[in-house]
């Protein structure tokens, strides 16, 4: 782990004369290549797999010798669970989008955040999921989402509260390095330039700014500086997705997506290398030499010919098709993919997977009680950049997509009892639970109004209803 950078060394540095070294320094001492690797796993690329050594030793216990093998793929092949998994979350976070009351009244969140506010949350909660936190930075009565990997937070040292922090990034191509430094009272920009070393000022210090309801700017920050109410919290919010503020690309899913996907390699590297149709040569008696020369003509005129062998009827050419183990690789890899979503608690379909009610049922109280954790951080985050914005507030509600499949659900349903009408075949249906009913039934008339099927309306003869 890196040296832990403060609010007490970033108040020091001011003080000493030393704020532009010590901008350098927490930069150039703060490793990413932890955050920047999980960032590639979810733009399904793989780094594990990208540095594997083409080289395997093998070593035999019994004559105490090793053996390297040349193992040069002709192409790697990655996967994307870990972005299934990241976009999984967020939208059953976020599809629905979250509701602000303040008593009986509900908030108008596009006019106190801007129209962009979903999607700036469904950023960082897809950056958070990925890294672990991610930063929402609120000022011009606006969103404004930064990276783990490009934000570096100096908390206090006394209470872990956040106090200041350093942005920075290199647009790709460019030696410049833009760095803005946010204290309790405004922030300030500089542009590092690698060729020439060094900082140069480009924005001195701006306090944070919120516009009036009348369409003007208001300058406000922790600390009065001109008319108006300063800010009550600082203005940037940690955003976590979980309890442990630990990326959801844990150690065990990690090391089975890296299986997946060097097994996915070497299995199709096989599969191309391989010759599938091979050729038995009788009577040449091993000479490859004239095997080859009858192979080339027999593709070139369409029959058999042996130069320079005597006794050309007892030659002959046999053709044989080989196979790879396509079944044990293909069970292999679900068991894989259904074991990475397991350890992601997400109840998330597989390869060529049917499960059943209980089965269903099962996943989604695990996912549920996953959920439930990401529902309270991201109810926090929302929460403090209410606070940060000094708006008044009584509930922050999230309405959750639902986890169940209900695809699958309503297949299952179908092959009951078909003289029964399907909503009641749901109703009756003990492994449904009471609040998923309307959804399945409403993915079921979905799916029939696409097959052209009429519906015959569930109020005739109803099998409820008892006689008078």
């Amino acid at each position: 782990m890196g040296k832990l950078y403060t609010f007490q060394m970033l108040e020091k540095a001011i003080n000493d004369g030393n704020l532009e070294k010590f901008l350098l320094e927490v930069i150039d001492n703060t490793d990413m290549t932890k955050h920047k690797n999980e960032h590639q796993y979810y733009l399904g690329k793989n780094p594990t797999l990208e540095k594997l050594n083409n080289k395997l030793e093998l070593s035999s216990t019994a004559s105490g010798t090793s053996q390297t093998i040349a193992l040069d793929p002709v192409t790697k092949i990655p996967n994307n669970f870990f972005q299934i998994i990241v976009k999984h979350i967020v939208s059953r976070m976020w599809k629905n989008g979250v509701t602000v009351n303040n008593d009986d009244e509900e908030l108008d969140l596009p006019e106190l955040f801007g129209k962009n506010y979903k999607k700036q949350l469904r950023k960082a909660a897809s950056y958070s999921a990925q890294n672990g936190v991610s930063y929402v930075f609120y000022n011009r009565s606006e969103l404004q989402v930064f990276k783990r990997t490009e934000y570096i937070p100096l908390p206090d040292a006394r209470d872990n509260s956040h106090k200041a922090g350093i942005r920075f990034w290199t647009l790709e191509g460019h030696d410049e390095t833009t760095i803005q430094l946010y204290e309790i009272d405004g922030w300030t920009e500089w542009v590092r330039d690698d060729s020439k070393g060094g900082l140069t000022v480009v924005q001195e210090k701006r306090a944070y700014t919120r516009l009036t309801p009348e369409g003007g700017e208001m300058f406000v920050a922790l600390t009065p500086i001109v008319d108006g109410e300063p800010y009550k919290h600082f203005p940037i919010v940690p955003y976590y997705t979980n309890e442990e503020k630990q990326s959801e690309l844990t150690p065990p899913i990690e090391a089975r997506i890296d299986i997946s996907a060097i097994k996915e390699t070497f299995y199709m590297d096989e599969a191309i290398r391989m010759k599938f149709f091979m050729w038995t040569f009788v009577g040449f008696g091993g000479d490859v030499e004239k095997m080859i020369a009858m192979r080339k003509t027999m593709v070139a005129i369409g029959m058999i010919s042996a130069p320079g062998v005597n006794n050309v009827e007892d030659v002959g050419i046999d053709g044989k098709a080989l196979d790879i183990p396509y079944e044990s690789h293909e069970s292999t890899q679900a068991r894989i993919e259904d074991e990475i979503y397991r350890e992601a608690m997400l109840n998330i379909p597989t390869r060529g997977a049917t499960k059943t009610a209980y089965e269903i049922r099962m996943g989604m109280i695990k996912e549920d009680s996953k959920m439930e954790g990401v529902e309270s951080e991201a109810v926090d985050a929302v929460s403090r950049i209410l606070e940060v914005a000094g708006i008044d507030y009584t509930d922050v509600i999230f309405k959750q997509a639902t986890s169940s499949d209900d695809e699958s659900t309503v297949r299952q349903l179908a092959q009951g009892v078909p003289d029964l009408p399907f909503e009641y075949q749901v109703k009756l249906n003990p492994a449904i639970p009471q609040e998923m009913e309307d959804a399945i039934i409403a993915a079921y008339n979905e799916m029939m109004i696409g097959m052209n099927v009429l519906l015959p309306p569930d109020d005739e003869n109803d099998p409820l209803e008892g006689e008078e």
